[in-house]
């Protein structure tokens, strides 16, 4: 009996939903982006052993690709033990193959900004089974032992995970040449386009340049900043973004209207934010990150101001920050759990070679916004 495709199988629903998660901009090719995620369906069950796939010419309508991109991608399946093709008949899937687990050491600094608490160690062990990993953590003081840790890992290790490195991390990995690494490293929530090193993060000029723009299309036109510590270099990208939404609209940002907290004396952090707050001549505010968001939480409750009636706000934080504010306060928020999965998926791909370094990844913000006031005179 001649088959039906009034409706789609299941094979074809799981790689319709493939075709919605390639992303022809990303420093990963498509064929590699089809392999991991078949890869990945074969592995968790989504795809059985036995079914056959469609055909290329079909492949290439579904997902919307030319029929080199989708043999090579069926070329590194079979190369690897997920499909095999029979000549004549199709690619079918196998049974996925026992591999290694790989075990990924995740260096972090000791300590806590400006008493907020880490947030991404459920988010790692959520992402380990999915990415068939094992992370262990390795907390280090200084810019030369995260030197040393890279140039002597540890035996059983296979790749290494830098979580959110501070500013004096940074120029150190900068110095670094990846080849002295003797295995895989991959940065976590760092912008480091136009270097050699492989990262996945929050694209952190984007967010603060949106959260503008959000206050921007609600008819501020006085917009203030209340940023960390500029020699980070993501806080510098949230401030350009913050800085380019103002002269697109031809509001060019007023010195008096960015206030920089670059310590964590929580106290006095919050005092200084109630005092920017109290003197304010601005309508609206971007808090550019999740400390700022923190403290101007605090310093409005301080004050008395009640966010969003008396100012427009537009906190750019975590998801476990923007979950401590009060509802009808709007908000971007940083996609921790896409950024925290992709890596663990980014330093496997390099640990298995099935990727060659650098890896790079800037992912877009989520939105939170709730009706954000119109301006009111101050």
């Amino acid at each position: 009996m001649p088959q039906n495709h009034a409706e789609p199988s299941s094979t074809e629903a799981v790689l319709a939903q493939l075709a919605a998660t390639l992303d022809s901009g990303s420093a990963t090719p498509l064929y590699q982006q089809v392999a991991s995620t078949l890869e990945a369906a074969i592995a968790e069950g989504r795809l059985h052993p036995g079914e056959r796939l469609p055909s290329e010419r079909r492949l290439m309508e579904l997902l919307h690709l030319s029929r080199s991109t989708i043999r090579i991608a069926l070329g590194e399946l079979i190369g690897r033990g997920f499909i095999s093709a029979t000549h004549g008949r199709g690619n079918f899937v196998q049974e996925p193959p026992q591999r290694r687990e790989l075990r990924f050491l995740a260096i972090e600094q000791i300590g806590t900004s400006g008493q907020i608490a880490p947030s991404h160690y459920e988010l790692v062990h959520a992402a380990e089974q999915e990415a068939r990993t094992v992370t262990h953590y390795r907390y280090t003081r200084t810019a030369e032992e995260l030197r040393q840790t890279l140039l002597h890992p540890p035996e059983d290790c296979h790749g290494i995970l830098i979580f959110r490195p501070p500013w004096h991390w940074e120029e150190a990995l900068l110095a670094l040449r990846p080849k002295e690494v003797p295995v895989p490293f991959l940065v976590v929530n760092r912008d480091f386009s136009g270097t050699r090193l492989s990262f996945v993060s929050a694209d952190h000029y984007t967010h603060s340049r949106e959260a503008t723009r959000q206050l921007l299309a609600k008819g501020h036109r006085r917009i203030g900043i209340l940023s960390g510590n500029s020699a980070f270099g993501y806080v510098r990208q949230m401030e350009a973004g913050y800085r380019a939404a103002l002269e697109e609209a031809g509001a060019p940002p007023l010195a008096e209207d960015r206030l920089e907290i670059p310590h964590f004396d929580i106290d006095t952090a919050v005092e200084a934010a109630a005092s920017f707050l109290a003197a304010r001549q601005f309508t609206a505010l971007v808090a550019a990150g999740s400390y700022p968001t923190h403290l101007l939480r605090l310093a409005a409750a301080q004050t008395g101001l009640h966010i969003p009636e008396q100012l427009g706000v537009c906190p750019v934080c975590e998801p476990y920050i923007r979950e401590q504010l009060p509802p009808h306060w709007p908000a971007i928020t940083t996609p921790d759990r896409d950024v925290i999965t992709r890596s663990l998926r980014a330093l496997a791909e390099l640990a298995r070679g099935h990727a060659s370094a650098p890896l790079q990844e800037l992912l877009p913000p989520d939105f939170y916004h709730p009706p954000c006031p119109t301006p009111t005179n101050t």
